[in-house]
């Protein structure tokens, strides 16, 4: 379904076509549950679930460049690996939202491993 009518209406359900992307949308907010709700055309996806970024089998933000991040519920968060895979190799680690080094998310995992 492709429908060019604005976004006001906070019922609307359906897919919006642009020059440089598509977006996928129900109930006014994005959302797609089968894929990426935005799809741009230099490669970039973005998963949504009821209008937060969020995915739970992988990277929630794939961009063009090659770095990935994960999100769950809107909040950068991951525990197998670093929530940020930068294109250059760098990374960094989030729980909920929270920012940590690596030493310190690595105690943080063993500690919930135990739990």
């Amino acid at each position: 379904m492709i429908n060019k009518n604005s976004l006001s209406d906070s019922k609307f359900c359906g897919i919006k076509e642009f020059e440089d992307r598509v977006e996928c949308y129900m109930n006014g907010v994005y959302h797609k549950d089968d894929g990426p709700a935005i799809k741009y055309s230099d490669g970039k996806e973005i998963y949504y679930i009821n209008g937060k970024v969020h995915r739970q089998d992988g990277p929630a933000i794939l961009f063009a460049s090659g770095t990935k991040a994960y999100y769950i519920n809107n909040k950068l968060h991951r525990v197998d690996g670093p929530a940020i895979e930068f294109y250059d190799g760098s990374k960094e680690y989030y729980l909920c939202g929270e920012p940590y080094s690596y030493s310190d998310w690595l105690k943080i995992r063993k500690l919930v491993s135990f739990l």
